[in-house]
C-alpha cells in the first residue's frame, strides 16, 4: 500500500486522493484559515509510487525551497500562466486591466455583456506553475501562487500540488549521480545548515561517525524530513576532502610567501601566525620606505 509520510505538526496534509482544483477551488483554498505548512513539506513517496496530494504552504517559505522538496526525482517545467480575477458576489471573476490601469469585468444584464469597471485594489493575480515528472510525465506537479495585482508584497499562502493523470502509473525513482547497483537512491538535499554543521564536526571527529550522530540528530530511519540528514557516508567524505583541499590551498600560499621572504627583500617582508588573527602579511618595498621617511620624520 502506498504511504505518504509527512510532519503532521509541522506540514499538515491538506488533501490527499485530491484532483486538480479550478480557479474558485483554489481562491477559496487561499483565503481560508485551514492549517498550513510552516516549512517546505517533504512528501516520501514510499514503494516508488507517488501519491496525489496537496499541501497548502505559509508564504514565508521560499518557492525555490518548496519546489526542490520531494524525492520523487526531476520535473520538467510547463506553462505557467497567470489569470488576473476578483471575487465578485462570493463569486470568481475574470478580470481584464486596460491602458489606463482600469480593472474591467464583464457582467450580464438581461440578454447582454456589459463592462463593469472594479477597484483595482481588489484584483488579485493568479499563477499555476505547473511541471511533469521525468520518470513518468503522467506525474504531474502544480505550484499555485497568489498575490495582489497591484501590490506584490501582500503574499497569500500558497499551493502544491502532485497528482496524476490519465496514462501508466508505473514509477521508478532512478538512481542519483554515478551511483551503481539495483537499488534506486533518490536525490534528496541536504539543508546548508546541515553541511555547516558537517563541517564544523569533522575538525574533531571522524566522517563515519559525523554520519552517525546527524542521522540520529535527524530522527535515523523514522526521519520525518530526511533534508535534515546527509544521504551517505560518502557524502560526508566529499565534504572532508573538499574542505582538505580548501585548507591546504591556504596551507600552500603561507608557505610560498615564507619562502620568498628566507631568499630575500621581497614585498613580502613577513609573515605571522597568530591563532587569534588567523596568518597576517607585512608587506613593504625599499622604495616605499623612502618615501615615506621625509613626511614622517624630523
Amino acid at each position: 500500500m502506498v504511504t505518504l509520510q509527512v510532519v503532521e505538526e509541522e506540514c499538515p496534509l491538506y488533501s490527499k486522493d485530491s484532483e486538480p482544483y479550478n480557479t474558485e477551488q483554489l481562491l477559496n483554498i487561499l483565503h481560508s484559515n485551514d492549517r498550513m505548512c510552516k516549512k517546505a513539506p517533504i512528501p516520501i513517496f514510499a514503494n516508488g509510487v507517488p501519491t496525489n496530494c496537496c499541501f497548502k504552504v505559509d508564504s514565508k517559505i521560499p518557492r525555490a525551497e518548496i519546489l526542490s522538496s520531494s524525492n520523487a526525482g526531476t520535473w520538467i517545467p510547463g506553462g505557467a500562466p497567470f489569470v488576473k480575477v476578483i471575487m465578485d458576489s462570493n463569486k470568481v471573476r475574470s478580470v481584464t486591466v486596460d491602458e489606463d490601469g482600469r480593472a474591467i469585468v464583464k457582467t450580464r444584464v438581461g440578454n447582454k455583456w456589459k463592462n463593469k469597471t472594479v477597484p483595482i485594489g481588489k484584483v488579485l493575480l493568479l499563477q499555476r506553475v505547473y511541471s511533469s515528472n521525468k520518470n513518468n510525465t503522467s506525474f504531474r506537479r502544480v505550484f499555485v501562487t497568489l498575490t495582489k495585482y497591484d501590490d506584490d508584497s501582500v503574499k497569500y499562502p500558497s499551493l502544491i500540488h502532485y497528482y496524476w493523470v490519465e496514462g501508466d502509473k508505473h514509477f521508478t525513482l532512478k538512481p542519483h549521480g554515478n551511483a551503481t547497483g539495483s537499488t534506486p537512491q533518490p536525490y534528496i538535499r541536504s539543508k546548508p545548515s546541515v553541511l555547516q554543521e558537517c563541517k564544523r564536526n569533522l575538525s574533531s571527529s571522524t566522517p563515519a561517525k559525523v554520519y552517525r550522530q546527524t542521522f540520529s540528530d535527524a530522527g535515523g530511519i523514522d526521519a520525518e524530513d530526511f533534508s535534515n540528514s546527509l544521504r551517505n557516508k560518502t557524502q560526508v567524505y566529499n565534504i572532508g576532502r573538499k574542505s582538505t583541499t580548501e585548507k591546504d590551498q591556504l596551507a600552500d600560499v603561507i608557505q610560498q610567501q615564507q619562502k620568498e621572504c628566507v631568499e630575500g627583500p621581497q614585498y613580502v617582508r613577513k609573515v605571522v601566525i597568530d591563532p587569534a588573527c588567523g596568518p597576517m602579511c607585512i608587506n613593504y618595498t625599499d622604495q616605499q620606505v623612502k618615501d615615506m621617511c621625509p613626511s614622517m620624520t624630523n
